[in-house]
């Protein structure tokens, strides 16, 4: 079988998916007060998104950009804008500087 999925319809597919990975985030603060630098765990307690006091950049797991970079066959841009789509509609935040990729120990 065939399917078409309209653009509009693959961006809420997407961003599905994050929110279904992610589950309900927790904000970590840095225990020192002068370092500007912030984290968020999923479901299961994994670091899955940095940013730094800026807020310039989003840091994305590196596994989970990966996952939904291969499952929907989207280009290293297209994943990009899906992250920084999907953080502006979950947690208000725009970054102009893009999105990067870690790698947790």
């Amino acid at each position: 079988m065939n399917y078409s999925i309209t653009e509009h319809r693959l961006k809420q597919i997407i961003d599905n998916f994050i929110t279904d990975q992610v589950g309900v985030l927790k904000k970590h603060d840095h225990n020192n007060p002068v370092v500007d630098y912030y984290w968020w765990t999923d479901k299961y307690g994994n670091g899955v998104f940095e940013v730094s006091g800026d807020y310039e950049s989003l840091g994305v797991y590196e596994k989970l950009w990966m996952s939904v970079r291969e499952l929907f066959g989207l280009s290293p841009m297209e994943t990009d804008d899906s992250f920084l789509r999907w953080s502006y509609h979950h947690m208000g935040m725009e970054f102009e500087g893009g999105i990067y990729t870690f790698e947790r120990d």
